[in-house]
């Protein structure tokens, strides 16, 4: 077994084993799985579900913070039958096994390897779902299966039209009874998904369709992302826009959350994304987001220095008491404004838009499915003892009869 070590934390490699040419395929042997809320317990269920001799890989990208311990892998090891393990650079895919991206790198596919990578963010997470799904589908193309699961946002969306482009297949959980609904509902707005399923049927369709073989493999043709670097995808080392003028057009009126730079709109069929000079990527709705946080910051920056602003009057206000009283006036009323002017945005800062006391129709509606498949689950057990039941009291009654 080999080691390598990132950010403090052992990650174990898979052992060498007999390599396959990468397009030497006719059937499905790559699933790439993303998600972030709610979407660990879905993932230990599909592992669950998958048999020992699982004919392919799978490569999770999950969001997590960037100081996360990263036991994931851990827990999907322990979930089923399958070897997980935290993916490490340069580590060759074999089949029967479960990679998942560390925290804070992104994972790409290059060459039948992964390949891991500190590039820009894309819609404010690294791991990012959309780098993943884009490299694998420009490898592995139709022999690429994608699932998104439940998340905020929509993170993979633009990765599951990739993979669809290149002649994957697209699962998508259905967002009914998804924790946080968003992203897979982005991914059935923007592609023609061909599956959305519950998640307990996931597993049965993923084998299925790696049982299945298909007859353009051979014919896939790899594509290059323009990024200024060469073959590099975007997500490596971003871009070098500015030197090699990989835009042409001018920039959008907005900027990136991250670094400030200016973004361009850019356009992938319906989706409408943002990419800034650097490489950070956001979708419109990612963009909106984190302008959100950006705007809330700002807001209490400025309370922060209204607040000091008039703290810092009143100090002079009471040095100039004794000696200089109009001097003291003009810091009173200063302080005065300051203070009404910080009171107002914190107002508006903690005023309550949300509903209070209610559960989100996700909970409601997992609760209803847990509720009739237990249901049905007690209707059809006690079947039997029943039947048993009913044939003693039949025997006592013939007995006491016969007395």
């Amino acid at each position: 077994m080999v080691f390598s070590f990132a950010n403090g934390a052992v990650f174990a490699a898979s052992p060498i084993m007999a390599e396959s040419p990468v397009n030497s395929r006719n059937r499905r042997d790559l699933v790439v799985i993303g998600g972030s809320a709610g979407a660990i317990h879905v993932l230990t269920e599909i592992v669950r579900g998958l048999p020992p001799d699982f004919p392919g890989a799978i490569v999770v990208v999950v969001h997590t913070s960037a100081g996360g311990p990263g036991l994931l892998a851990s827990l999907l090891d322990r979930a089923g039958p399958l070897t997980a393990v935290t993916a490490c650079d340069g580590q060759r895919i074999h089949d029967g096994f479960i990679y998942v991206a560390p925290p804070d790198h992104h994972v790409l596919i290059e060459k039948n390897r992964l390949h891991l990578t500190r590039g820009p963010k894309e819609n404010g997470f690294r791991p990012a779902i959309d780098p993943l799904f884009r490299t694998a589908a420009n490898e592995y193309g139709p022999r690429t299966i994608g699932v998104v699961l439940s998340g905020g946002l929509n993170d993979g969306s633009k990765g599951m039209l990739a993979i669809k482009r290149h002649g994957g297949v697209s699962i998508v959980q259905e967002p009914a009874e998804a924790v946080v609904p968003s992203m897979p509902q982005s991914a059935i707005m923007y592609d023609h998904v061909d599956h959305v399923v519950s998640y307990a049927e996931i597993a049965a369709i993923i084998m299925k369709l790696t049982s299945e073989p298909i007859h353009n493999a051979s014919s896939h043709v790899r594509s290059n992302h323009k990024t200024g670097n060469g073959d590099r995808d975007i997500a490596e080392r971003g871009t070098e826009a500015l030197r090699t003028d990989e835009y042409d057009k001018p920039p959008s009126k907005y900027t990136c959350p991250e670094c400030g730079g200016a973004l361009w709109e850019l356009h992938d069929e319906k989706l409408v994304h943002y990419r800034c000079h650097v490489g950070h990527g956001y979708t419109a709705e990612a963009l909106a987001e984190f302008q959100d946080e950006s705007l809330e910051s700002a807001l209490w920056s400025a309370v922060r220095g209204l607040e000091e602003h008039a703290a810092l009057n009143r100090q002079l206000a009471r040095q100039s008491s004794s000696r200089w009283p109009l001097l003291q006036d003009k810091y009173d009323k200063r302080a005065e404004i300051a203070e009404e002017r910080a009171r107002v945005i914190r107002d508006v800062l903690v005023r309550k838009t949300f509903p209070t006391a209610q559960f989100p129709a996700a909970v409601k509606t997992q609760r209803a499915i847990h509720r009739s498949k237990t249901k049905k689950a007690m209707k059809d057990r006690p079947r039997r003892n029943l039947v048993s039941h009913d044939g003693d009291r039949k025997m006592k009654d013939r007995a006491a009869k016969e007395r």
